[in-house]
């Protein structure tokens, strides 16, 4: 699967690197992490190791890929790590669906709901 950051540079679009917002990041494979449906770009190789030691202290608010819901993970958040996405879930019960069937999960739904 092709990543979006291709169509960023034909745009020639910026973003600020997550970890180190004051610089901008790479936009590249090499510099890319997905956490549930959200895309994170960094500075550099130091930031993304920063990032998945804790990056609920990174990502903001997710959507739980069960429940759809917007959350904000923390520390004791159920996650769970598929084909090197990260996935955290707003409770123990919603990261158990996930594991009883993930491929049902990992895609996002059309229409889903941003709150």
């Amino acid at each position: 699967m092709q990543g979006p950051e291709v169509f960023l540079n034909d745009l020639e679009l910026s973003v600020n690197c997550v970890v180190n917002t004051n610089q901008k990041a790479q936009l590249d494979p090499e510099h890319r992490v997905f956490v549930n449906w959200e895309t994170y770009y960094f500075s550099d190789n130091k930031a993304v190791k920063k990032f998945n030691k804790s990056a609920y202290k990174f990502t903001g608010k997710l959507t739980d890929p069960v429940s759809q819901k917007r959350f904000q993970p923390d520390k004791k958040s159920p996650s769970r790590t598929i084909d090197g996405r990260l996935f955290y879930f707003l409770n123990k019960d919603n990261a158990l669906a996930f594991d009883a069937d993930p491929d049902a999960f990992v895609t996002p739904v059309v229409g889903m709901k941003k709150m």
